[in-house]
């Protein structure tokens, strides 16, 4: 997964605007060029606006930080489960049941 920050910075319509982030044909253009590089599928890529220039919190900004952390959780946990899965067949397949002592 990869979290592309300072998105504001790509293009300054986004400075003000972030609900048009996933539109936005430059952030387009960055999240394919990361996919491209890293191999990653398009949608394991998280455009964030930082707070480096915030004084004020803003709902926008921590609504798009909480949706990218709860993606990045679900895909931990996706991939745990999928590991612990593999993990316990193999030791079942090593484990020989027998009736004797």
């Amino acid at each position: 997964m990869a979290i592309l920050t300072k998105i504001d910075v790509l293009d300054s319509n986004i400075a003000n605007n972030l609900e048009d982030v996933f539109d936005n044909e430059t952030i387009n253009a960055k999240i394919d060029e990361i996919v491209t590089t890293f191999g990653i599928p398009g949608t394991y890529v998280m455009p964030l606006k930082t707070y480096w220039k915030e004084r004020i919190p803003n709902d926008d900004i921590n609504m798009m930080a909480l949706k990218a952390l709860q993606k990045i959780l679900q895909y931990a946990v996706d991939f745990m489960d999928a590991n612990l899965t593999d993990s316990q067949e193999e030791r079942s397949q090593d484990v020989v049941e027998s009736d004797e002592i």
